[in-house]
This record gives C-alpha cells, sequence and structure tokens, in this order.
C-alpha cells in the first residue's frame, strides 16, 4: 500500500522519477547533478547506488520511463549487469553494489 501511494504522489505532480522497488535488504540511494559540457542534453544527472548488505544473492530489476537515458554505469563490484534501451536487470551477490547513471531529459 505505500508504493501505491508514493506511485500516486509522484504522477500526480509529474515528478519525473524512477521507480525501483528493491527486495528485501538492498539499499538504494540517489545523488543528483548538474550536467557537464558533455551532456548539455540533459536536464540533470542522476546517480543510483545499489547495494546489497546481505549475505544472500539478490536480483534488482526495474524499467527506464522514456524521459531517462542509461548514460554509464560505474563502481561495479560483485554484480551481473544487463540492460536494454527500458529495462535494467541487476544480480548483486552478497556485498555486492552498482552505480548507476541516468541522464534526465527536460
Amino acid at each position: 500500500k505505500a508504493i501505491d501511494f508514493w506511485h500516486r504522489v509522484v504522477s500526480t505532480f509529474d515528478l519525473g522519477h524512477l521507480i525501483v522497488i528493491p527486495p528485501e535488504g538492498v539499499q538504494i540511494a540517489w545523488k543528483v547533478r548538474s550536467s557537464n559540457t558533455q551532456e548539455l542534453q540533459y536536464e540533470e544527472v542522476r546517480r543510483m547506488g545499489i547495494y546489497n548488505p546481505s549475505s544472500y544473492k539478490k536480483k534488482v530489476k526495474f524499467l527506464i520511463p522514456s524521459h531517462f537515458r542509461l548514460l554509464k554505469v560505474v563502481d561495479e563490484d560483485k554484480v551481473t549487469f544487463h540492460h536494454g534501451q527500458k529495462e535494467v536487470e541487476c544480480e548483486l551477490l552478497p556485498e555486492g553494489s552498482i552505480c548507476l547513471d541516468f541522464g534526465v531529459l527536460s
């Protein structure tokens, strides 16, 4: 129910955020920065960090909205990463982590 609530809030105010529902125990953190000179077509760049502190393998899968573009993958550690144009899938081993940079179109 909490997920439905936040989904309604985000869609009501058109906040344009990536919706990721991680499995239990997986931590996700966001950082936002302005675009640099090579990224001028984007309004901003958002870095999503995913970390699996548990002792079990976990899978994170989510869709990429049309106004987001995956720019680069950094800091891969103990992770298998697959992506298409509209979907991302990360399989994190115990203590695994990955950071993904997304460009946000205005």
